[in-house]
C-alpha cells in the first residue's frame, strides 16, 4: 500500500474515482485514493445504488465537493438486520462520508483502515441504549476471555500540541461506545477518537463541557457547565436541556426515562457545599436531592430501571457507596470494606450487577440483591471498572490492569502490566474479545484475547 496505488494508471469509474486523480497525474495519489473507490464499492454492496449520481463531469465534482452523503436506510435493499440499527448505520453513514471526503486527508489513510472500521460498524448490536455495556452476539453471550493468548498495544499515544510535544491537555469525563470510538470531555475542549486519532468536536455555545456517558454504540449524553445537557451522536451535539447556569460534573440515565445528575457548589472563597442529586424525567426536573452525608461524588451507574449506585468520599474522609432510588427520593447504604474514597463503578442494569472500586485495593460487587466485598492484593487505587459480556469484571490502576472471571471461585488475575504507564486510567470498555483503556493523558491501550 505504502507504494501507491492500483488506480494511478487511468482516471477508472466516475463516481468510484477519487477527485484527486482528475485533476493530477499520480503525484498526490495514494493508498487514500483507494479508500474513496472502496466506500463508493461498499455502498454499492450495501445498498445496491451508486452513492453518487450526476449527468455531467461539472456535477461529479459539484456533487463530491459537497459534504452531503445518501444514507444507507434510504435503500429498500439494505440487509433489514442492519436497518434495524440505527446506531450501526450511523456509523457507516459518517465512515463512507469521510471516506468519499473531497479531501484526501480526511479519509482513513490506508484500505485496512476503513476496513477494520467497517467491521467494527458491521458489530454494533441493536438494542442498546439500555445498559451501560455493550453486547455481543447470541453464541458468545457466555464466554469468558481466555487469560492465555491476550495481546496488547498501545492504539494511541496521549494528548500532543500541534508541533507533537506532549500537552498538558488531559481527560476530565469519557465513555467508550464500544470498540467503534470514545467520547472525551478535557481541561480544553470535547474530543472523540475515531478509532485511529482524538478530533475534536465543535462545541456551541462556548459553555465548556463536563460530564459524558454513553447510551449506545454512537450516542452519548453530555453536560456543558451551564447546566445544559446535549446528546452527542456522529452528526454532533443536540441540546436537549436548556442550561439553567446549574454546573453538573456527573450525569448517567436514559432518554425520555430518567437521568441521573450530579452538581456540586464550589467556589474559591468557602468550602464546597454537599453533592446534589437532581433527577430529569420525561416531564420536567424533579426536586433537588442533596446528599448531606457526602463531601464529594465520583461516579454514578444505573442498577436497574429505579436504582442508581452513588459513590465517593464522605466528610470524614471515608468511602462511601449508596443506592439511589430516583422516584422514590431515597437512599439506601452499601456496607463496603473501610477505604479513603470509593471512586468509580460500572453497572449491567438488564442483570441488575454492579462493580465498585476505589482506594486500598477495595471492590464491591451488587448482584441483584447480594453484595460482595474484598479488599484485592494492591493497595493501588483502582480507578475504572467494566463488565464484559460473559459477566467478567475489569478494574484498572496505574500500569495494571484486573480481571476477575464470573465464576464464583475465580480469584482477579492481573492480565497486563506496564510499569512505564503512570497515568491513572479514566475510562475501560470490554466486549468480544477486546479491552480498551483510556488513561488521563489520552493515552489508549488496547488487549486482544480469545474467547473460551
Amino acid at each position: 500500500e505504502d507504494a501507491g496505488t492500483f488506480v494511478s494508471a487511468g482516471v477508472g469509474t466516475p463516481g468510484y474515482t477519487a477527485p484527486e486523480q482528475l485533476y493530477t497525474q499520480g503525484a498526490k495519489l495514494g493508498p487514500a485514493s483507494d479508500v474513496f473507490g472502496l466506500a463508493g464499492i461498499a455502498y454499492f454492496v450495501l445498498t445496491g445504488r451508486d452513492m453518487f449520481r450526476f449527468e455531467t463531469m461539472v456535477d461529479m465534482v459539484r456533487t463530491i465537493s459537497s459534504p452531503a452523503r445518501p444514507s444507507i436506510r434510504e435503500s429498500e435493499h439494505l440487509a433489514q438486520d442492519l436497518k434495524r440499527s440505527t446506531a450501526a448505520c450511523d456509523a457507516i453513514d459518517a465512515l463512507l462520508a469521510r471516506s468519499t471526503s473531497a479531501k484526501p486527508s480526511e479519509r482513513p489513510q490506508t484500505t485496512l483502515e476503513f476496513a477494520e472500521e467497517v467491521r467494527r460498524a458491521l458489530h454494533i448490536p441493536t438494542g442498546l441504549g439500555r445498559t451501560t455495556m455493550s453486547r455481543m452476539p447470541a453464541h458468545a453471550e457466555h464466554a469468558a476471555p481466555s487469560r492465555v493468548g491476550w495481546q496488547w498495544l498501545t492504539r494511541q499515544r496521549g494528548f500532543t500540541d500541534p508541533y507533537g510535544n506532549v500537552s498538558d491537555e488531559y481527560v476530565i469525563s469519557a465513555a467508550f461506545d464500544g470498540a467503534q470510538g470514545c467520547l472525551s470531555t478535557t481541561n480544553r475542549s470535547l474530543v472523540y477518537w475515531d478509532g485511529r486519532l482524538w478530533r475534536g468536536v465543535p462545541a456551541r455555545g462556548g459553555a465548556g463541557l463536563d460530564a459524558v456517558h454513553c447510551m449506545g454504540a454512537g450516542e452519548w449524553l453530555v453536560a456543558s457547565r451551564d447546566g445544559g445537557v446535549h446528546r452527542f451522536t456522529y452528526q454532533g451535539l443536540e441540546e436537549i436541556v436548556r442550561g439553567t447556569g446549574q454546573r453538573y460534573e456527573r450525569l448517567c440515565g436514559v432518554m425520555r426515562q430518567v437521568i441521573v445528575l450530579v452538581s456540586q457548589e464550589r467556589s474559591r472563597f468557602a468550602p464546597p457545599g454537599p453533592p446534589v442529586l437532581h433527577r430529569l424525567t420525561r416531564h420536567g426536573m424533579l426536586e433537588p436531592f442533596p446528599l448531606e452525608h457526602f463531601a464529594c461524588v465520583n461516579d454514578i451507574a444505573r442498577l436497574d430501571t429505579m436504582r442508581w449506585l452513588v459513590v465517593g468520599r464522605g466528610h470524614q474522609g471515608q468511602g462511601l457507596v449508596a443506592i439511589f432510588h430516583p422516584m422514590a427520593g431515597h437512599l439506601d447504604w452499601v456496607e463496603a470494606p473501610a477505604n479513603t474514597a470509593y471512586l468509580a463503578c460500572a453497572t449491567n442494569p438488564d442483570h441488575g450487577r454492579g462493580i465498585v472500586v476505589g482506594t486500598q485495593g477495595c471492590v464491591v460487587i451488587i448482584d441483584e440483591d447480594d453484595i460482595r466485598a474484598e479488599r484485592m492484593g494492591t493497595p493501588a487505587p483502582l480507578s475504572v471498572a467494566c463488565f464484559d459480556p460473559s459477566g467478567g469484571a475489569w478494574t484498572a490502576t496505574a500500569g495494571s490492569l484486573y480481571y476477575l472471571a464470573p465464576d464464583p471461585r475465580s480469584r482477579w488475575q492481573c492480565p497486563w502490566h506496564d510499569p512505564a504507564w503512570t497515568a491513572p486510567f479514566a475510562s475501560i470498555h470490554a466486549s468480544g474479545g477486546v479491552v480498551l483503556a483510556l488513561t488521563a493523558d489520552g493515552s489508549i491501550l488496547e488487549g486482544l484475547g480469545n474467547l473460551r
